[in-house]
């Protein structure tokens, strides 16, 4: 079963002082666990909208719980797109 995914925190950029500065955001994935592919595929247009690479450089922090069989996942774009 696939899950549901929506925006815990909308895309947005962040500088924080131990990290890579990039675009970040949190997605909750309403069931059972996520596959990157899946996650990619739900934020590509916002990542490319804000002007960030999908493709690029980018981290994914670990799932964690939220609730009973949701998943909370954080990720962090770091490359702009190249004009």
């Amino acid at each position: 079963m696939l899950a549901t995914l929506s925006y815990e925190e909308k895309p947005h950029f962040v500088n924080p002082m131990n990290a890579m500065p990039g675009l970040y955001m949190s997605v909750l994935a309403s069931e059972r666990v996520s596959t990157e592919k899946q996650l990619l595929a739900f934020v590509r247009k916002d990542v490319l909208r804000a002007g960030y690479n999908p493709d690029g450089r980018a981290t994914v922090g670990m799932p964690c719980c939220y609730g009973v069989v949701s998943r909370t996942y954080a990720l962090w774009f770091h490359d702009k797109v190249k004009a």
